[in-house]
């Protein structure tokens, strides 16, 4: 083998090194992360409960997989959190002008047996906009997103209907997200990393309601 034909073999392989790390660098990019506030009315049993809490939100906006994390006031000397995750959520972009366009994420779910019934709709809304999920990587999705979550359920021991709508507003994390994803982090991962640090702040797990 000539000397010409080494060197140029040796570049090409160089190329398809690069160009096979760049397009796994970038397919890691899945993750966009948000923080804010939420409130909660709950209705049923002849009671009406409304709280306030914060939130972190973790959106794959690939395959549309959510995980919330909500973190509560102090209750009887305990800082409570909870993790929950909504699959098969549908994301849709929706133009309104040249320029405007928003995303939207949405799903309805219907849950019955014999003796109960459980209702839920979820909806995210924002205004698209370049965000850099990654060193040097943007993506258009909303900065600022409006979360709706809303269910009725009959209880399967009374049949008493509860109903709950939970909304708020969450703003684009940029820091954590280009942390996040220039790990290479999994939604699961980094609901995983957000939970140890409420840990770290004394707030303790809980299971959802």
């Amino acid at each position: 083998m000539s000397a010409r034909k080494a060197i140029m073999n040796l570049r090409l392989l160089t190329i398809i090194t690069f160009l096979t790390v760049f397009m796994q660098y970038l397919c890691l990019a899945d993750l966009a992360f948000y923080s804010g506030s939420l409130k909660i009315d709950r209705a049923g049993s002849q009671v009406e409960l409304k709280q306030r809490y914060k939130v972190f939100v973790v959106i794959d906006y690939a395959s549309g997989e959510i995980a919330k994390i909500n973190y509560f006031p102090p209750t009887g000397g305990l800082k409570p959190y909870t993790v929950d995750y909504f699959e098969g959520l549908h994301t849709n972009d929706v133009s309104f002008s040249k320029r405007k366009s928003y995303t939207i994420l949405a799903k309805a779910d219907t849950l019955t047996n014999s003796n109960s019934f459980i209702v839920t709709s979820a909806f995210a809304k924002g205004s698209n906009s370049r965000l850099t999920v990654k060193t040097g990587v943007t993506v258009s999705f909303p900065r600022i997103l409006t979360w709706v979550y809303r269910g009725v359920s009959a209880s399967s021991g009374t049949g008493e209907i509860i109903t709950w709508e939970e909304t708020g507003v969450v703003a684009f994390d940029k820091d954590e997200t280009i942390h996040s994803n220039d790990r290479g982090e999994t939604l699961t991962e980094a609901a995983a990393r957000l939970g140890a640090f409420l840990d770290s702040r004394g707030y303790t797990a809980v299971v959802p309601n």
